[in-house]
């Protein structure tokens, strides 16, 4: 098993899912996680994995009425139910939008302030705090994204989108498990491609100077390059593995900060009716600014 502890802890390794989320609810003694996870999430067999990496005395709740983009509705369901059965971690198991969900979830629980004053564009980045409930995330091949970044995407009740950020929303602990992305679908590997190139493309643009971020972003990019065809159509493990390592490291690589790419992606996805995917959405928009 490779433990990497950079921003946060790490666990990346092929069939390290279970055994990494044994040790870690042991370690930190966690009694009544709160499971985060999509209804068509719930019924494969990565799923069954997932159910038994869970130490015998651990009692999972399960919320999976999971919307297509995270809302502010969800997200306090989720605080409820995390509260009213004093769970004690949230475990994000899925796409983007199920651990943007958590994360939001991380806030509604943590602080009495409406979820829109503590956006981005209201100062929210610097009053959220480092009391939040504990979040384990297990990305699968959709999930890159948001499983060490340190933002979130949230539709109000309003129909309002906004981005909460804030160092305190990176998961305490991701499990990287190559295997669960074994069978994606052609078309949601090539999602997950193109947004891996979109965020490593966007980071590399950013004016700031940050030569590690540049270097994470520039690997990102040459990892999909080589591997995304084996991917694609051989569903090859190694493929697989690499085109994980190419989504930490592009993730890893906007500590460095965001460009153009991002902002018209988060415009578009907000103003669309359709809800489209972010990541979708950066493999369109990058071929017309690059």
């Amino acid at each position: 098993m490779t433990l990497i502890n950079f921003l946060t802890r790490v666990h990346f390794a092929d069939g390290v899912l279970e055994e990494a989320l044994h040790s870690e609810i042991e370690a930190n003694n966690k009694r009544r996680p709160l499971v985060v996870a999509a209804d068509d999430r719930m019924s494969n067999l990565g799923a069954d994995r997932f159910f038994s990496g869970f130490p015998l005395r651990a009692e999972p709740m399960v919320f999976s009425d999971v919307p297509h983009l995270p809302t502010e509705s969800a997200a306090r369901a989720v605080a409820k139910l995390y509260r009213d059965n004093d769970c004690d971690v949230l475990v994000a198991f899925g796409s983007n939008r199920v651990i943007d969900l958590a994360k939001a979830a991380r806030i509604a629980i943590a602080h009495e302030e409406p979820l829109d004053m503590l956006s981005v564009d209201e100062g929210g980045s610097r009053r959220i705090n480092g009391h939040l409930p504990h979040l384990y995330a297990v990305p699968d091949i959709l999930g890159f994204a948001s499983a060490i970044s340190d933002y979130a995407r949230l539709v109000l009740d309003d129909d309002r989108h906004i981005l909460l950020s804030s160092r305190n929303l990176v998961p305490c602990i991701t499990i990287c498990d190559p295997t669960l992305t074994l069978g994606a679908m052609a078309e949601d590997s090539a999602v997950a491609a193109a947004g891996v190139m979109s965020r490593a493309i966007d980071s590399y643009l950013s004016p700031r100077y940050h030569p590690p971020a540049d270097g994470l972003a520039l690997d990102a990019l040459n990892r999909i390059w080589i591997n995304i065809g084996p991917a694609l159509y051989d569903d090859d493990l190694p493929a697989r593995r690499e085109l994980l390592a190419a989504g930490l490291n592009s993730s890893l690589s906007l500590q460095k900060g965001l460009c153009v790419i991002h902002a018209l992606c988060n415009a578009i996805t907000a103003a669309s009716a359709s809800n489209p995917n972010p990541s979708a959405v950066g493999g369109v928009v990058i071929s017309h600014l690059v």
